[in-house]
């Protein structure tokens, strides 16, 4: 292999990143899809995080494969990518990104040929995963390949023998995290995806009976026009209560008492019409107030 076609494998892995992220582009995703998918993202990133003690322990795997299955191939292709990206922010960048990107990613694509038409049980989600995991490993050597070596077959064997036993200690920890957590997520991410889809059915005849009595409660008003009844100022359209309220408050003891400091002030309680001829409520005069021991 020379290094043309070492610099063609490392073309074709950009393209296939850009092409994946143009898929999931082309679905055009609502915000509740994207807040979804940035979740999972997250949580494979952290996953891999948590667990950076443990040479090649790793839940993110799982966790993209799962996303895979419950939202599809671009959502889970989106996951796996940036759970890739994000998350070597803390193990560092280089080389060796893009092809974590792609291996992520096409984990989270392999639904689109693993799914079946029913929800997997725990072990051979389980077993799925720790495929999914070896084959993860498998690219990544393969990368080391492409970017360090001579491109020989003899150094592609030395690479994939020296990394055969954390090949098998990543597809391990698949296994266990899928059989720990695997079905439960799952089914978490499979009913949160279920209330995203929203199924609009033409109006039938059983319909029209109730919008018909929700027209008529509304007034009798199309669009645009007002509603038929008491106006906002109307008694008639306060509850009995507040109007029980409202009557107890016009009757209390400081309404009587500042209609009898009216009577002693020689003023009619009431209303009086000034010479605007607008009905305004008479203004109590100090005086008349410091008389009746109320405080101005």
């Amino acid at each position: 292999m020379s290094w043309q076609t070492g610099s063609f494998t490392i073309l074709v892995l950009v393209l296939a990143l850009v092409g994946g992220f143009a898929r999931y582009e082309r679905g055009h995703p609502d915000s509740r899809v994207l807040a979804l998918v940035a979740t999972l993202a997250t949580l494979a990133a952290l996953g891999r995080i948590a667990f950076a003690a443990l040479p090649n322990v790793k839940p993110t795997t799982d966790i993209v494969l799962i996303a895979g299955f419950a939202l599809g191939g671009g959502p889970g292709f989106v996951v796996g990518a940036l759970a890739g990206l994000t998350s070597n922010f803390f193990f560092g960048q280089g080389p060796w990104t893009p092809w974590q990107m792609a291996a992520w990613g096409v984990t989270g694509l392999a639904r689109a040929t693993a799914r079946s038409g029913r929800p997997l049980g725990r072990w051979p989600l389980a077993l799925v995963c720790a495929a999914c995991g070896f084959a993860f490993t498998t690219v990544q050597d393969f990368g080391d390949w492409v970017t360090y070596s001579d491109h020989s077959l003899a150094q592609l064997g030395v690479l994939v023998g020296r990394g055969i036993g954390f090949d098998f200690i990543h597809a391990g920890g698949c296994l266990l995290f899928a059989l720990a957590f695997g079905p439960a997520l799952a089914r978490s991410i499979a009913r949160f995806t279920a209330r995203l889809q929203v199924t609009w059915r033409p109006v039938d005849g059983a319909l029209l009976p109730v919008l018909a009595l929700a027209w008529r409660r509304r007034g009798g008003r199309g669009p645009g026009q007002r509603a038929l009844g008491p106006r906002r100022g109307d008694p008639g359209r306060l509850p009995a209560r507040r109007r029980e309220c409202r009557r107890r408050l016009r009757s209390g003891p400081r309404q009587r008492l500042q209609r009898a400091l009216l009577r002693l002030g020689g003023a009619r309680p009431g209303l009086h019409r000034p010479q605007s001829g607008r009905a305004q409520p008479r203004r109590l005069e100090p005086a008349v107030l410091r008389a009746g021991g109320i405080a101005l």
